[in-house]
């Protein structure tokens, strides 16, 4: 359609037919602007104004009333201007089609509702708009041709722009390519630039009032609410208690002030409006209007790939910094998110072409192009970096009260309404909705599932598999994460869907399928090559016991997945005398995808509990998983435990662990090596809140009086892009029994670790990275460790490597971050470099972090592990570094599966250990 947007415009074919001009609402119903004054608007269309002949015709066929003919606007002459077709309508008037009968051109003719006359500030303001305007000659701004006044009617002439609006080609296709988005903001920036270059502030950027026109060109519209920052006879007539902007895309400072507004502010807009962009929605699509502010106000801003994974993750980090709250945060001018859009366009192979203006689009990559491309990319930043001017900053305005934008939202409201708005939430459209007397806090609504508590140790059953009822053993169960990325699956709990009576799948090697009642079952009729389907969504109550499998010789290959739209997940509440679930005996290759795992551990037991007890030589792998593991009585407890066989093989064999996509939680360590282990630890895009340790090496007793066998085992553990928050060190080594002299000695296997781009972060003040017990030489304690590390961060740590020899009276050695660095440097087989600590500031919501307990790790949510991207990207003056790759350290969240929400706080012990490693 033909479409030029203006101020709070919206197309008038949303409007029904059959209601009278005079009568259809002059906001959209989803896309309302905000426009509060001292004196209400809607109070001026009155029809007791009166007006002379002349005026009166014009006010009767533009703005018609009942029972006027259809299009009576048609032929009316305004000026020089004659009206074609009315193709929009306002909070202060209308927009129409019309023909310059001086220059023979169509324009936007915007024309002032005769009722608002009477009002001298409305006025003001529309003649503000117009001086605002006409101080714009640029491509991707709609210029102003003309402004008068024609028998008491106020009208402005704007260019007309023939195309569709980004809102209107969301409706149309859901959402928009990374690369159309990318091309959209870079011209709606340029835009901003030139607009920022005169001293003006647009205050109202959002997707309606943006324009694409036939030839590929972007035109920002619709000036109705810009502020000119520099003084002229009109001056700022917005005043205080005064609200302007739209709900979906309005900046916190603009909501508490609109005076304080500046182009950070319009920033903010625009990343609202390439997140809508990218995801087909606003940023905070659900609640009330005082919900959206709050919203607006305290949330961390969302992630776009928490809703599609295919945004680059650099465009990702973009959208997020012009959405940060803190305007001191965000880009500080249109120059710096140029800067960064240029680049992202760059890698998704944009190159600028000519369209009467500036146009990303894909093009072929040639030589030549990529010469004329470089040379438009160092020529539009030197432009800009000339051009800009100094952006006028103002301090950041606290925190708005609950009650403020209570009353921010009420004064917005029609007087008929303001009475019962303390309980009847805005809706959508700016309407008063159904009574809900509930209101969130003022920094934000609470994570109810984050924050909730372990369910009863009473419910039953004991140990259960994965089921189709959403609710689940008393958990709250739903398949997408919340709007602002917490814990997923914390939807109130679905109706109960009945299981498939046999809801397991054993897919044979022959592709033939067997179906059975039980996982128990399922695992003892499988064979090598067969992988277990588990058909089945949430938790399904069916009492197993372990899962043993031992290999008679020859390997054995097995797969553990959840069938094609499937969540399933495994919940085991294990007997006193169960030790672990799967018990994996020689030669057994077991792959486990999109499985979920709730481990309760019973604590009547003295014997360490493992999900997977691991007996000589096997490989598991863990892909797209969580693990959720209660131990309220802290008794020790692993992921995987690493046993030797009861017969040792005449060669060293080797154990194989990837975990890629996991996320796990809980009082355990991630895995205790109790065995002359040989192999390796691979953990890829992983997240980890332990009240235990990465690794526990503690190895295999040797007879007492014997030596070393020569042959303790050597293990590497290979970490990229994970990210852990520890109530214990990251790794532990003992190498004897106890911590005086005479005590049994260890065989303790080499650790190797490969450290690339992951966050370490310890729970307490002055954490421990490394800690070695025992009482052999601190040298000998020294060599059963390498560390080969780059691009790390570090939270919180005060000692890096703690040795202490207790038997030989040596003075324990303790390296901090400095020492720890050059020790790695000055080692022949070690590495650390390009590593940084860093302050709370890092995380998008330090207060999660810092207020956790080591028993409140069972309850955090994956989303505690993000970092402000912002501060890696840009202009950032952090000093902060992406890596080789420019990546983020650390896992990203937007891809990890999310951890069940637990209904009741848990009930293990306020303790930050479990059992004592000494006692191990």
């Amino acid at each position: 359609m033909t479409h030029q947007s203006s101020v709070e415009l919206e197309p008038t074919h949303s409007t029904t037919p059959d209601v009278p001009l005079s009568e259809r609402p002059l906001v959209a119903d989803d896309q309302n602007t905000v426009v509060t004054s001292a004196s209400d608007v809607g109070s001026h269309f009155s029809t007791e104004i009166e007006l002379n002949p002349s005026a009166q015709e014009i006010r009767d066929r533009l703005f018609a009333p009942p029972g006027s003919q259809n299009n009576a606007e048609r032929g009316l002459r305004i000026g020089h201007f004659e009206v074609e077709e009315r193709i929009g309508s306002g909070g202060m008037g209308a927009v129409f089609r019309a023909v310059d009968l001086e220059l023979s051109r169509y324009v936007a003719l915007k024309v002032l509702h005769p009722g608002i006359a009477a009002d001298p500030a409305l006025i003001a303001r529309f003649r503000n708009e117009a001086r605002a305007c006409a101080q714009l000659n640029h491509d991707n701004v709609a210029r102003v041709f003309f402004a008068d006044e024609h028998d008491g009617i106020h009208y402005i002439a704007y260019e007309y722009a023939e195309g569709l609006t980004i809102k209107e080609m969301i409706v149309d296709q859901g959402r928009l390519s990374p690369e159309e988005t990318v091309n959209y903001a870079i011209q709606s920036t340029l835009a901003l630039s030139h607009v920022s270059a005169a001293g003006i502030v647009h205050r109202d950027i959002k997707p309606s009032n943006i324009i694409l026109t036939k030839s590929g060109r972007i035109k920002v519209v619709d000036l109705g609410l810009a502020r000119r920052d520099t003084s002229d006879s009109i001056g700022d007539i917005t005043v205080a208690g005064t609200t302007l902007g739209t709900f979906d895309y309005i900046a916190p400072e603009q909501a508490r002030d609109p005076r304080t507004a500046d182009i950070r502010s319009d920033i903010y807009s625009l990343g609202c409006t390439v997140y809508h962009m990218l995801t087909g929605r606003p940023p905070y699509p659900e609640g009330t209007a005082l919900q959206k502010l709050l919203d607006h106000q305290g949330k961390t801003p969302p992630d776009p790939r928490l809703v599609f994974r295919d945004i680059p993750q650099e465009l990702s980090i973009v959208v997020q910094k012009m959405m940060n709250t803190d305007p001191t945060k965000r880009y500080q001018d249109p120059g710096q998110l140029l800067a960064d859009l240029l680049g992202i366009a760059g890698k998704l192979g944009l190159r600028s072409v000519p369209a009467e203006g500036i146009v990303w689009r894909r093009m072929a990559v040639t030589r030549v192009r990529e010469l004329s491309g470089a040379l438009f990319l160092t020529g539009a930043v030197l432009v800009l970096c000339a051009t800009a001017l100094i952006i006028h900053f103002t301090s950041t305005p606290p925190q708005t009260a609950e009650g403020e934008l209570r009353a921010i939202v009420e004064s917005i409201l029609p007087p008929n309404a303001r009475a019962n708005s303390a309980s009847g939430p805005v809706g959508n459209n700016g309407d008063v909705a159904a009574a809900d007397q509930s209101l969130p806090p003022a920094n934000g609504p609470s994570t109810n599932g984050d924050d909730g508590a372990e369910g009863s140790n009473d419910s039953p059953p004991e140990t259960v598999d994965a089921g189709t009822s959403k609710a689940g053993a008393g958990i709250n169960m739903s398949a997408t994460a919340g709007p602002d990325g917490t814990i997923g699956r914390d939807s109130p709990a679905a109706v109960p869907t009945p299981p498939a009576a046999k809801p397991f799948r054993i897919v044979r090697a022959d592709r033939t399928e067997q179906r059975v009642e039980s996982l128990n079952q399922a695992w003892t009729e499988v064979r090598s090559g067969d992988e277990i389907l588990l058909d089945f969504e949430g938790a399904l109550p069916t009492t197993t016991s372990s899962l043993a499998r031992r290999s008679t010789g020859a390997a054995e290959s097995l797969t553990l997945r959840a069938a094609p739209g499937r969540r399933p997940l495994i919940e085991f509440r294990g007997e006193d005398s169960l030790d672990q679930l799967f018990y994996l005996s020689n030669n057994l290759n077991l792959t486990i995808i999109g499985v979920d795992f709730r481990i309760n551990v019973s604590g009547d037991s003295s014997d360490e509990w493992a999900l997977f007890r691991c007996i000589g030589a096997n490989q598991v792998t863990l892909r797209d998983c969580t693990v959720d593991v209660k131990n309220p009585t802290t008794r020790e407890a692993s992921v995987f435990r690493f046993i030797d066989a009861a017969v040792d093989p005449q060669e060293a064999v080797e154990t194989f662990i990837e975990l890629n996509n996991v996320a796990v939680r809980g009082t355990c360590h991630l895995a205790v090596v109790a065995g002359r282990t040989n192999g390796s630890l691979k953990v890829r895009q992983s997240a980890f809140a332990l009240n235990g340790s990465l690794l526990k090496n503690i190895g295999r007793a040797r007879q007492i009086g014997s030596a070393s066998t020569g042959r303790p085992g050597q293990l590497s553990v290979d970490l990229e892009h994970t990210s852990w928050v520890l109530a214990q060190p990251l790794i532990r080594m003992r190498d004897s029994e106890g911590l005086s002299g005479g005590d049994q000695e260890r065989d303790v296997p080499t650790i190797t670790v490969t450290s690339y781009s992951n966050v370490f972060s310890s729970l307490l003040p002055d954490g421990v990275l490394v800690q070695s017990r025992g009482n052999a030489y601190l040298s000998e304690m020294r060599d059963l460790l390498v560390w080969q590390g780059s691009h790390n961060l570090y939270y919180q740590f005060g000692v890096y490597w703690d040795m202490n020899s207790a038997s030989l009276d040596y003075t324990p050695e303790q390296y901090r971050f400095e020492r720890w660095k050059r020790h790695w440097k000055e080692a022949l087989s070690g590495l650390e470099v390009d590593v940084s600590e860093f302050k709370a500031d890092l995380w998008v919501n330090p207060e999660l972090i810092n207020s956790t307990s080591a028993a409140g790790l069972t309850k955090l949510p994956v989303t505690a592990f993000e970092l402000d991207k912002s501060l890696f990207y840009g202009n950032s003056n952090s000093g902060y570094k992406l890596d080789e790759h420019q990546s983020v350290p650390g896992v990203n969240t937007a891809d990890l599966p999310r951890l069940l929400v637990e209904e009741a706080a848990p009930a293990e012990a306020n303790t930050p250990e479990m059992v004592s490693s000494d006692d191990d």
